[in-house]
């Protein structure tokens, strides 16, 4: 079987992590982020019938998105909605590619 996050080429690698959980039904599922995204309940239907549907939705988020303001629009929403448990995952991220940077600032300029 094909690894799905190979083929979608625009969801960053945290969204697989973020995807486990809000794939599970829940009133705080990835169809409210969707939603809250401001997806159609047509675009949430289609997305429903694929084999990772949050990922699927995700991939689309950030495929018609700047990544910076598609991460920090899915955190702030996944804050509004309490998913605390999501939202951890993505500040992670956020905090892994600062760090990342100050090291290749530092190298840069060589302190």
């Amino acid at each position: 079987m094909i690894d799905l996050l190979q083929t979608l080429s625009h969801a960053p690698g945290w969204s697989r992590e973020v995807a486990r959980l809000l794939n599970v039904e829940s009133d705080t599922d990835w169809r409210l982020l969707a939603s809250r995204l401001g997806y159609s309940n047509d675009d949430i239907r289609n997305w429903a019938t694929q084999p990772d549907p949050c990922l699927s939705m995700l991939d689309e988020w950030f495929a018609t998105h700047k990544t910076r303001e598609a991460t920090y629009g899915v955190l702030k929403i996944l804050v509004d909605m309490d998913r605390t448990d999501a939202s951890a995952i993505v500040d992670r991220a956020l905090e892994d590619v600062g760090q990342l940077m100050i090291v290749m600032c530092r190298k840069c300029i060589k302190v």
